[in-house]
């Protein structure tokens, strides 16, 4: 008896239609996006910059060097040894008289780190230099 009400001809049972490969291609698109637009980030090495009151503009640079308050040098987004500074950066500024090395300090640097990174920047060819603050 209850098996003829399970089997009625009236209740017509269709599989799912879902379109599985419609759903990958949009995941697709959409790993595709997230990917692109990451990136174009300029997330760099995570440091709490110090801040001043007169601070301008930075202008082109040629090299970007990162310090963190560990003392870890960067170089871009490569961890570069203070030793081998100068000739990691000598390529960059050969035949250029303009040629800016920007400083990206943690505000925790301590000043003697600072320097012996300016006078490695200067034995690889750096002529000018600025430091990076956030304005307050």
């Amino acid at each position: 008896m209850f098996d003829e009400a399970w089997e009625s001809p009236s209740i017509v049972r269709k599989p799912l239609d879902t379109t599985l490969v419609a759903m990958i291609d949009i995941m697709f698109v959409l790993l595709l996006f997230f990917m692109t637009a990451t990136s174009f980030s300029k997330a760099g090495v995570p440091i709490k910059p110090p801040n001043t009151s007169h601070a301008s503009t930075i202008s082109r640079a040629s090299v970007e060097i990162t310090i963190t308050a560990s003392g870890a040098i960067y170089l871009g987004r490569t961890q570069v040894d203070l030793t081998r500074l100068p000739e990691s950066i000598s390529g960059q500024f050969l035949g250029k008289t303009d040629g800016i090395a920007v400083i990206h300090p943690d505000k925790d640097v301590k000043t003697q780190l600072l320097l012996a990174v300016v006078d490695a920047c200067k034995k690889g060819g750096a002529e000018n230099f600025q430091i990076a603050a956030i304005q307050k």
